[in-house]
């Protein structure tokens, strides 16, 4: 097969799937999901013995009792299940898989190696009952290749939405960098025209106090610069950061997420209230953290904060629930396990979230900050049929969402429903 000169390598991987790939899941003119329990996001209440009509990929009508599917349609019997929203998450890294080579994968992986890690790390995301994510900071190409491909049907994954590569202000391993406003507003409007739907900024560097990172290494006008540049084009600006100072300098510059938020306090949670930024608490990452605590290697201070670190993931998002603050589920998965993003959940319970609080946080909630939530989040008529079905009632039992059995996205079944 021919390609032009400037096709890249991960371009001819997007074609190449699309030609050898088969379509993935079925499809009917139209599927009848009868469910047992159907959790309504929108009201915050369950409803019994429901019939939720799917026609192109869209919920056509959700009525009351078991509506008999017409000839011709697919009939899915989830009569002893409990039906609700495909799940969201706003913090992944799909094409990084933490572990002993991952710098060296960052020095030696090309593109379309990556491209690959990722292919198999959407399928896992999806079949975990994440139908949505975002991903924020993965190499341009790869990732949006993989979004697009996935978008187009050639492979199966969720709807992503992506940062690509973060903006830093010294071009850290992994980001872009820019320096003074007048640059960082190029780079910004460079970064979305080649396809960026969020724009991600690493403002301290470093992911523990221990490690010495300043509060940041913008300037206030470069990274309000960056703010202003991607709200002029319909984006919203994530922030990597942990310590207090850090994230109350990104909130005065009000950017639209705080991601980790690992030493929050109320001053920053009155911050949180005035710019209606959204707290994103990856509260997963922890566990990460504890691991390199156990290496008898690492430096005391660094080994004394990371043992800690769930602790004070959780107290933090505790903290920003009592203070009102809107709070996304986000998972960090790639530095923790993909697959394993719905542990997110009973850590959101643990910080004092309700279990419809904590699916909310998941579904539309996550939708609305991510800017979907006219498309997905809830299971409403008129909206993507974005479905999962569980044993169990996770009103009651939060953790049965570990083991999600039926999958929908967008009216095609990738798991379950036989």
């Amino acid at each position: 097969m021919f390609f032009p000169a400037k096709a890249t390598v991960a371009k001819v991987l997007a074609v190449a799937l699309s030609v050898s790939t088969p379509a993935w899941g079925a499809q009917a003119s139209s599927t009848y999901i009868h469910a047992g329990t159907l959790i309504d996001v929108d009201a915050k209440k369950s409803r019994s013995n429901q019939t939720i009509i799917v026609s192109n990929g869209m919920i056509e009508d959700i009525v009351n009792g078991y509506a008999e599917a017409p000839d011709g349609a697919q009939a899915v019997d989830l009569k002893n299940a409990t039906v609700l929203p495909g799940l969201i998450d706003a913090h992944v890294h799909l094409l990084m898989n933490l572990g002993p080579d991952t710098q060296m994968k960052a020095l030696t992986q090309n593109d379309s190696e990556a491209t690959l890690d990722g292919v198999v790390n959407a399928r896992t995301t999806l079949m975990a009952g994440f139908t949505t994510v975002q991903d924020l900071g993965s190499r341009n190409e790869s990732i949006f290749a993989l979004r697009d491909a996935i978008a187009k049907g050639q492979v199966p994954g969720p709807r992503i939405l992506a940062s690509g590569e973060a903006i830093s202000a010294n071009g850290e391993e992994g980001s872009v960098g820019c320096s003074g406003a007048d640059e960082c507003r190029r780079v910004t409007r460079a970064h979305i025209t080649a396809g960026a739907d969020v724009i991600k900024t690493a403002i301290s560097g470093g992911t523990l106090i221990s490690m010495g990172a300043p509060p940041s290494r913008f300037t206030a006008e470069e990274l309000r610069a960056i703010v202003e540049t991607a709200e002029s084009m319909n984006r919203k600006v994530a922030v990597h950061a942990h310590g207090i100072e850090a994230i109350k300098f990104a909130l005065k510059q009000n950017v639209h997420s705080i991601e980790h938020g690992t030493y929050l306090d109320d001053e920053a949670v009155a911050l949180f209230r005035k710019s209606g930024a959204v707290l994103v608490p990856t509260m997963m990452a922890g566990q990460v953290m504890e691991a390199f605590a156990a290496n008898p290697m690492a430096p005391p201070a660094f080994r004394e904060e990371a043992s800690q670190f769930t602790a004070r993931l959780v107290a933090a998002a505790a903290r920003a629930k009592r203070g009102g603050v809107t709070i996304a589920l986000g998972t960090d998965v790639g530095a923790a396990v993909h697959g394993d993003n719905a542990q997110e959940l009973p850590l959101l319970v643990r910080a004092g979230l309700t279990p419809m609080e904590a699916l909310r946080a998941g579904t539309i909630i996550a939708a609305t900050h991510l800017g979907v939530d006219k498309l997905t989040g809830s299971l409403k008529k008129g909206k993507a049929a974005d479905i999962i079905a569980v044993d169990g009632d996770p009103l009651a039992d939060i953790s049965v969402l570990l083991d999600v059995d039926f999958v929908m996205k967008g009216g095609v079944v990738y798991k379950g429903g036989q």
